[in-house]
C-alpha cells in the first residue's frame, strides 16, 4: 500500500525567524487541512501538534491509532513539494498471528486522498511506498493509495 503522498501545492511556505516563538518550519496549514478533513469524514482526529519538523495528527481508525505527518519536503521557492504520510502501526508479531490493518489504514489513506483531491491549493499529487528524492521527476508513481506502482 502506498502510504506517502507528495504534493505540489500552494500552502504557506514562510520559515519564521529563528528566535520567534511557535512553529519553526512551514506546514501547519497542510496539517490543519488534513486534520479537519479527517474529522469531517468521521475519524477521531486530534488537533495538529508541532513536532519539528512535522505537523502530527493522531487519528483513530478502528482499534488502531495512527500518526499522520504533514510537512514541507522540498522548500524550493518556485515549486514547493509538500508531503503527507501515514505509516502502518502493526509490527511483525501481530501480523504473524493473522492481524491485518489493511482496512483501517486504507480508510485513513483513502480519506487523505479525497481531502487533498478536493483541495484547490493542491495542484498535483503522487503516491509512493517510499518517498524518492525527487518525487515529481520522471519515474513510476501511483495516483492513489491502493494503486500499484
Amino acid at each position: 500500500m502506498n502510504t506517502i503522498v507528495a504534493i505540489k501545492g500552494d500552502f504557506e511556505p514562510t520559515f519564521p525567524e529563528a528566535d520567534s516563538p511557535g512553529d519553526r518550519v512551514p506546514g501547519r496549514q497542510l496539517g490543519e487541512l488534513v486534520s479537519s478533513g479527517l474529522r469531517k469524514r468521521g475519524f477521531e482526529a486530534e488537533d495538529v501538534a508541532y513536532e519539528e519538523p512535522f505537523f502530527v495528527t493522531r487519528c483513530r481508525s478502528g482499534e488502531i491509532e495512527y500518526e499522520v505527518l504533514s510537512y514541507i519536503y522540498w522548500p524550493d521557492k518556485r515549486d514547493r513539494i509538500w508531503a503527507v504520510e501515514c505509516s502502518p502501526r502493526l509490527g511483525f508479531i501481530p501480523k504473524l498471528f493473522g492481524r491485518s490493518e489493511e482496512s483501517e489504514l486504507g480508510a485513513i489513506l483513502g480519506a487523505i486522498h479525497d481531502i487533498l483531491k478536493s483541495e484547490p491549493r493542491v495542484r498535483k499529487m503522487r503516491w509512493f511506498k517510499d518517498l524518492p528524492a525527487e518525487p515529481f521527476a520522471v519515474r513510476r508513481y501511483a495516483l492513489s493509495p491502493k494503486a500499484d506502482i
